[in-house]
C-alpha cells in the first residue's frame, strides 16, 4: 500500500481512498496533482540514483506541507497526488502557497540540484464530484507545467 522509494501511499491506496470518499467522506475535499519537472533530464544527466533522491526530496516537501489526515501518494513515476478532506477553495490557495514556500526553503538547503515541480488543484464539494475534481486538478497541473516551461524557454 506504500511506495517503496518515497514511503508515501501508492496509486492503489490513493484510488482506494478516492472510492472511500465517494461513499461519503468529509466534504469538501481538496485534490492536488503534482509533477516533478525535469526528472527525465536529471536521470539522463546524473543517473537514476540522482532522480530517486529528487523524488525522495519531493516526498519530504509534501510531508512537511500537509496535515496528518491528508492522503499523500506517489501515483506515477514523477507524479504525486494529495487528498485534503475538509479543504475548500481558500484552503487550497493557502496550501499552494505553503508548498511553494517549502520548495524555496528546500532549494536553499540543497543547492545544486533544485527541486522544481508543477501543481494543479481542485475542490470536490460533493462525493459525485471527486473524480471530476481529480481530472480538473490534473489539467491545472499541466497548465502550470506549460507556463513554467514557457518561462524557462523565453530568451532573457
Amino acid at each position: 500500500m506504500h511506495d517503496g522509494l518515497t514511503g508515501l501511499y501508492n496509486r492503489a491506496s490513493f484510488e482506494q481512498e478516492l472510492h472511500h470518499l465517494e461513499q461519503g467522506g468529509h466534504f469538501p475535499v481538496g485534490v492536488m496533482m503534482i509533477d516533478v519537472d525535469g526528472l527525465k533530464q536529471v536521470n539522463d544527466m546524473y543517473g537514476h540514483s540522482a532522480g530517486d533522491v529528487l523524488l525522495q526530496r519531493m516526498a519530504q516537501v509534501l510531508r512537511l506541507s500537509f496535515r496528518s489526515q491528508d492522503v499523500i501518494a506517489r501515483v506515477g513515476g514523477d507524479e504525486f497526488a494529495v487528498l485534503l478532506p475538509g479543504a475548500n477553495y481558500q484552503t487550497m490557495k493557502l496550501v499552494v502557497e505553503r508548498i511553494r514556500n517549502r520548495q524555496l526553503e528546500h532549494n536553499q538547503n540543497y543547492p545544486g540540484l533544485e527541486l522544481q515541480f508543477s501543481m494543479g488543484s481542485a475542490v470536490a464539494v460533493t462525493p459525485q464530484e471527486i473524480w471530476s475534481a481529480l481530472t480538473e486538478a490534473d489539467a491545472a497541473m499541466y497548465d502550470d507545467k506549460s507556463v513554467r516551461e514557457n518561462k524557462t524557454s523565453l530568451p532573457g
